[in-house]
């Protein structure tokens, strides 16, 4: 599971997108209450509001917990 697009009440993968960066690997996601909980590897990740961009770092380390209000958010490492 290398590319994740969270939704509300959706988890989707896409295996046919490009890989990610060397160096990470999301190891797991999980809904808790209001929640998504991603954990991975490898030193950071970053996040939009659309799979082009603009991608901005997303401050803390893994496990990283993210509100699933406000619309979807896209992810991946940072390059």
């Amino acid at each position: 599971m290398d590319d994740i697009y969270l939704a509300t009440g959706k988890v989707l993968t896409d295996p046919t997108t490009a890989a990610p960066p060397a160096g990470g690997k999301f190891t797991g996601i999980k809904v808790e209450a209001n929640n998504v909980v991603i954990t991975f590897t490898g030193s950071g990740v970053q996040s939009a509001s659309a799979v082009t961009g603009p991608w901005t770092d997303v401050a803390g380390a893994s496990p990283l917990t993210v509100p699933v209000a406000g619309g979807p958010k896209f992810y991946r490492f940072r390059p």
